[in-house]
């Protein structure tokens, strides 16, 4: 009887563009990997540690304004784009889909003035923490500001 292998226990993250987006893989990989690093070491609820473990994928897809107006209008009933949307896995070791567009935040780096590469690092985050179950409030963004001023904090 063959052996079972073992699970691995990394995360791939998979990255993807639609509509002529130009993802910028390597930041986006190295950012969920050190959110991930950074969400296992954080006082976050037990059933969020329990996806974080068991989770063996992410996908991560970069859309134009367009694109994601007419998904924000489906999906939330709102007539206009926005930055990013959940949308949770459809098995237990995928956690699901963040689907970003691009030149939002790259409007809202500039309206926060910070770098392009650090808006998308909040971005992610925020779009993971919904992934783990967490609702905008208090505790999502006091989770949201600690992890991500520490991880601003390494780089």
């Amino acid at each position: 009887m063959p052996k079972k292998r073992p699970r691995s226990t990394t995360t791939a993250v998979r990255i993807l563009s639609r509509g002529g987006a130009r993802a910028p893989r390597a930041l986006t990989a190295r950012w969920v990997s050190d959110i991930f690093k950074a969400l296992a070491n954080e006082k976050i609820s037990a059933s969020a540690k329990k996806r974080l473990r068991e989770c063996r994928e992410i996908f991560v897809v970069f859309v134009l304004n367009e694109e994601m107006h007419l998904l924000n209008k489906k999906y939330r009933g709102k007539n206009r784009p926005t930055d990013i949307l959940s949308f949770e896995g459809v098995d237990d070791e995928s956690l699901g889909e963040l689907v970003i567009a691009l030149d939002i935040v790259r409007l809202q780096a500039r309206e926060h003035d910070l770098p392009f590469a650090d808006e998308l690092g909040y971005m992610l985050l925020h779009g993971v923490l919904h992934l783990l179950g967490y609702d905008h409030g208090r505790t999502m963004f006091g989770v949201q500001d600690r992890v991500f001023a520490e991880l601003q904090g390494q780089r």
